[in-house]
């Protein structure tokens, strides 16, 4: 049977990079944790670490580093079964970590408020990161799941890739701006204004579109806060960019649809392959979806438009 509990300590050894600091992290002398590797070594007949005289921090060798990739999954599918059996006691804490866009996370109070009626038993933690880091920490186990755009790096087969939803973006002003009340306005007249948006519109969107409509719907002001973005445009003539009405209604939308064609911007959850999420995180997976399709349906007034 695999002991799960020093290769534990491997993981925390190479995570480190060093015996002090792992030692520490685990609450253990140095010795007793040079020890437990040499036991996990002697007892498979491999060599994890290279241990050349003067060598300086810790260097694996080809099949500590095979090794490594595995218990990577093993303790992350160790931690899952945890929260499995765990799941049927409804005294049990339950605790959620997830990383989410910096838009999206516009969400998260209409989803999260229903459930906080028992704040000793709930922990959430939420991580608004770029998404090459969600990817990263979704593959190191540190995250349920993670909702927003495919990483520029793509996802590994690793990683279970669950359509979301695609928010058509559009373009979003103050009720008195010099655009309103004029019809459907065209390139030249949005290329005059400033634009704001997040990082992902200049960098994922922009260049999908027609050459003729690169420059003047480039973002000028990139903030990753879509609070300050809507800050930023009910307080000024700046242009917002982007797939949600404001919560709080103080935007109106520019009629632009049958001039400027862009493209829907799809919205993915992100899970570790073959770990199922507990029921609590599959709810909240559930109500953020529903929050999305809410969020992207909505005019300016809160309504939802009738379909034909």
């Amino acid at each position: 049977m695999l002991d799960l509990q020093k290769l534990h300590h491997f993981y925390v050894l190479v995570k480190t990079g060093s015996y002090a600091r792992a030692a520490t992290e685990l609450h253990m002398s140095q010795s007793a944790l040079t020890r437990n590797i040499q036991v996990l070594e002697n007892r498979y007949g491999v060599t994890l670490l290279k241990r050349d005289r003067g060598r300086k921090g810790i260097l694996l060798t080809d099949s500590g580093r095979a090794v490594l990739e595995h218990v990577q999954e093993l303790l992350t599918r160790a931690e899952a079964i945890e929260r499995t059996l765990a799941a049927d006691d409804t005294e049990a804490p339950k605790k959620l970590t997830i990383g989410i866009g910096p838009t999206l996370a516009m969400l998260l109070p209409d989803v999260i408020k229903p459930i906080v009626t028992d704040s000793r038993n709930l922990t959430i933690e939420v991580s608004i990161q770029a998404p090459d880091v969600m990817m990263e920490r979704v593959l190191a186990g540190e995250l349920d799941f993670y909702l927003g755009q495919e990483p520029h790096s793509g996802k590994t087969r690793r990683v279970r890739q669950e359509l979301c939803g695609a928010a058509a973006m559009r373009l979003w002003v103050r009720p008195h701006h010099p655009l309103t009340g004029r019809g459907v306005v065209d390139v030249e007249e949005i290329a005059r204004h400033a634009k704001a948006s997040v990082t992902a519109w200049n960098s994922s969107i922009v260049p999908m579109l027609e050459s003729g409509l690169q420059g003047p719907l480039t973002a000028n002001v990139q903030i990753d806060d879509y609070a300050l973005l809507v800050e930023l445009a009910h307080n000024s003539d700046t242009i917002l960019i982007s797939g949600f009405a404001d919560r709080l209604h103080r935007l109106a939308e520019l009629e632009t649809d049958t001039v400027i064609p862009m493209p829907p911007l799809p919205v993915y959850f992100f899970f570790l392959e073959g770990i199922p999420l507990s029921p609590f995180a599959m709810g909240i997976k559930e109500a953020l979806k529903r929050g999305f399709i809410t969020a992207t349906t909505q005019n300016a007034t809160g309504d939802t438009p009738s379909r034909p």
